[in-house]
C-alpha cells in the first residue's frame, strides 16, 4: 500500500501498530508510556538532568512486526512508538 499514518496518544497501542504493519500499513504515534506493558525507560528527573536532546529507545517484536518505542526530552519526556522509524542516526542542529 506504500501508506504512513501518524496519530496521537489518545489511539496508539502496541496492537493497532502491529495489525496496521499486517495490512502493509506504516505508523508512527505519541503513546501514554502506560501503554507500553513491560518497557520501563529511564526516570524523568535522570533526563532532564541530561538535558534537552536526550533519547532512550527500545526495540521489540510483536507478532514479527518490530516495534520501536522510544522516550525523548525536549521541554518535557515524549513518548513514541513506530513500526518503520527510529531516533537513530541523529545529527546536531543549531
Amino acid at each position: 500500500m506504500n501508506h504512513e499514518v501518524y496519530y496521537d496518544n489518545w489511539f496508539s497501542i502496541v496492537n493497532l501498530l502491529v495489525e496496521l504493519e499486517i495490512m502493509g500499513i506504516q505508523s508512527l504515534g505519541t503513546v501514554r508510556p502506560n501503554r507500553l506493558p513491560g518497557c520501563s525507560f529511564i526516570s524523568d528527573k535522570e533526563m532532564k538532568r541530561q538535558g534537552r536532546g536526550t533519547v532512550e529507545e527500545k526495540v521489540t517484536s510483536v507478532e514479527g512486526v518490530e516495534i520501536i518505542a522510544l522516550k525523548w526530552y525536549d521541554n518535557k519526556p515524549v513518548h513514541l512508538v513506530s513500526s518503520f522509524v527510529s531516533a537513530y542516526p541523529t545529527s546536531t542542529v543549531q
